[in-house]
C-alpha cells in the first residue's frame, strides 16, 4: 500500500505516553494490509515469538534441521505476528539497559529539543 499524500494527524498524547499506556496509535499509523498480506498485532500479553539468531551463525553447532526450523519460525512470526523477540545476539544486558535509558531520556525532552534531531 503506497501513500499518495502526507496526512497530518493531531495526537492527543505523546508517543511515549501512548506506548507506556498501551494505547493504540491513531488509525493512519496502523497498517492492517500490505502487499505481503494481513498483519496481526503483537499479542498484548507479551508472548512474542522468540528467535535465537545465534543458530544462524556459521560457527553454530546446531543441526541443519534445527536451523531450518528456526528460520521457519522467523518467517511465520514476521508474516503473522509482525514482531519478534530476538535472543542470541550477543549484546550485553548492561548495554541494552543504557540504550533504553537514553531512549527514555530523549522522549522526556521538550518537543523543541527533540526536533533538533529530526
Amino acid at each position: 500500500m503506497a501513500l499518495q499524500h502526507a496526512e497530518v494527524v493531531s495526537l492527543s498524547k505523546s508517543v511515549p505516553e501512548t506506548a507506556i499506556n498501551g494505547d493504540e496509535p491513531p488509525p493512519p499509523y496502523v497498517l492492517k494490509q500490505s502487499v505481503f498480506g494481513s498483519i496481526d498485532v503483537c499479542p498484548p500479553n507479551g508472548s512474542f515469538p522468540v528467535i535465537d539468531i545465534s543458530l544462524f551463525s556459521p560457527s553454530s553447532s546446531a543441526s541443519q534441521a534445527h536451523v531450518h526450523k528456526e528460520l521457519e519460525k522467523l518467517r511465520s512470526a514476521l508474516t503473522s505476528a509482525g514482531c519478534i523477540q530476538v535472543i542470541g545476539h550477543g549484546i550485553s544486558s548492561s548495554f541494552l539497559d543504557k540504550v533504553r535509558e537514553l531512549g527514555k531520556q530523549f522522549f522526556e525532552l521538550p518537543m523543541e529539543e527533540k526536533q533538533k534531531y529530526a
